[in-house]
């Protein structure tokens, strides 16, 4: 059951075979900060989130030779290996 709560609430899936790739889509709902790490078999996938002054901003931090997608309000961005933000600096 625990794996729902990265699925849903952070929104780590795989999106390749294999786990070669991530789509990274959080669904927080009502809450206004939320953070977790999920196992890869490459290292670890974080992601942290807050809500200030209305707006999100999202780390998606990913492991060495691992890449995907972030998406989010209907926009996809690709991520790449170490810590990505969102928005974007």
């Amino acid at each position: 059951p625990n794996i729902e709560i990265f699925r849903t609430v952070l929104g780590v899936e795989s999106d390749t075979p294999g786990f070669r790739s991530v789509r990274v889509a959080p669904h927080p709902g009502k809450l206004t900060r939320l953070r977790g790490t999920v196992p890869h078999p490459r290292g670890m996938i974080e992601v942290q989130g807050e809500k200030v002054a209305g707006k999100w901003g999202f780390n998606v931090s990913l492991p060495e030779g691992v890449g995907g997608v972030f998406i989010w309000e209907g926009k996809t961005v690709g991520l790449k290996p170490g810590v990505n933000r969102y928005p974007v600096d």
